[in-house]
């Protein structure tokens, strides 16, 4: 098996200008927002804009040290790559974009609100109702991910974007694989520790669409109960903790949720990819009468929380 890791960093004759602010191409760089092990981010203004309006795009880059590095490119050209084939409400469009020269960037809007991350470090726990409302967002941006044929492959709280009207936006696209892409005898294992199907890292199964659905379990799980099934720090020790660990029934999770619910976070979490949901599609499905019977069970104040709130995005580390 191989973990997907930083390539060799290979010289280049560009060099980012001292001076700030910075122009790329049509674009303004307004501040840096964040980093990852291989891209910038930031937050940006097209150079047409009036003077003193507000940033309204974000640019994300390849760091300076990583400019010439296999892996940094693939990330970003993968980003666009996925972007022009799936156009979707919960799905980051890429606006714009310069892979073929130095400095290579991509462009997006700048989306208001905060990675599903922040929000539960803020709030622990959702609602049931808020926790089922994201998530079937969630499953309906991976349904047009996988129509199209890709693997998002690192679903996670950070790469997920909610706004102040309770909108979900998928976001990082860099490690999408087409189905087609993965090998059986040549595993790359992708995504990240926690939040990755047990068939990338077994030779056993093949990861395909139904992976991504097992890493929205594990989101799922973590809204309606504060935490995550498992908390491993290497990989051996995800693989001992797999072997032993069943899910709790409703009333030791949280001591509200229907057998409804906690079934279909258990087929969620199978490690079997054939007991899982078929598809997203049939997820939603699933979703639906769940979230209709919580309908009620949302807390409004993230409104208040969130309105006027801007990013940040996450970035690939």
């Amino acid at each position: 098996m191989t973990v997907l890791r930083a390539g060799t960093t290979k010289r280049s004759s560009y060099q980012e200008p001292p001076d700030s602010p910075r122009r790329l191409g049509e674009w303004v760089l307004i501040r840096q927002v964040a980093e990852g092990n291989w891209t910038r981010l930031y937050q940006a203004q097209a150079v047409s804009a009036s003077p003193g309006s507000p940033p309204q795009y974000a640019v994300k880059t390849i760091r300076p040290e990583c400019i010439g590095s296999p892996l940094a490119q693939r990330v970003l050209t993968r980003e666009v790559e996925v972007a022009r084939m799936v156009t979707h409400p919960h799905i980051v469009p890429v606006l714009a974009w310069q892979l073929r020269q130095e400095p290579q960037y991509l462009v997006m809007p700048w989306l208001e609100g905060l990675s599903l991350r922040d929000l539960l470090r803020r709030r622990s726990a959702l609602p049931t109702g808020e926790a089922l409302w994201l998530t079937r967002q969630i499953a309906e941006g991976l349904a047009a991910l996988h129509a199209a044929g890709w693997i998002h492959a690192d679903l996670k709280p950070e790469n997920i974007i909610v706004n102040s009207d309770y909108h979900v936006t998928l976001i990082d696209l860099g490690f999408c694989v087409r189905q087609t892409e993965i090998q059986d005898r040549r595993r790359i294992i992708a995504g990240t520790l926690n939040y990755i199907a047990p068939e990338w890292w077994t030779m056993h199964g093949r990861p395909d669409a139904r992976s991504d659905l097992y890493s929205l379990g594990v989101i799922l799980y973590e809204m309606l109960c504060g935490q995550r099934p498992f908390n491993a720090k290497t990989l051996d020790e995800l693989v001992a903790l797999h072997r032993t660990w069943h899910l709790p029934n409703g009333r030791i999770m949280r001591g509200t949720l229907p057998h409804e619910l906690v079934r279909l976070l258990r087929s969620l979490l199978a490690r079997i990819p054939e007991r899982r949901p078929h598809s997203a599609s049939a997820l939603i499905e699933a979703l639906y009468p769940l979230e209709i019977e919580f309908f009620t069970d949302r807390d409004y104040s993230l409104a208040l929380e969130l309105a006027g709130t801007k990013g940040p995005f996450s970035c690939h580390c």
